[in-house]
């Protein structure tokens, strides 16, 4: 890693999926793991794991989800 490490993160229903780019090396990195509704933040922390040695410097991070608006879109979770 060269310290120049961007991450992109999306929280789905289903999955988190986690890409990593190394500005450094020109490396991306790919990793999808289940998503934790009970605690999004266990989902994302597993991705980053799996994706990042320990103390990875982390220039950047983006992060997007549809949990929310899924539901919402299609009608359910309306009362």
């Amino acid at each position: 890693m060269s310290g120049d490490v961007r991450v992109g993160l999306d929280v789905g229903g289903t999955f988190t999926d986690l890409v990593c780019w190394d500005g450094g090396t020109g490396r991306f990195t790919l990793r999808k793991v289940p998503t934790t509704p009970a605690d999004i933040a266990a989902g994302i922390l597993q991705a980053l794991a799996a994706a990042l040695p320990p103390g990875a410097p982390v220039a950047e991070v983006a992060h997007g989800t549809t949990v929310a608006t899924k539901p919402s879109s299609s009608g359910r979770g309306r009362g």
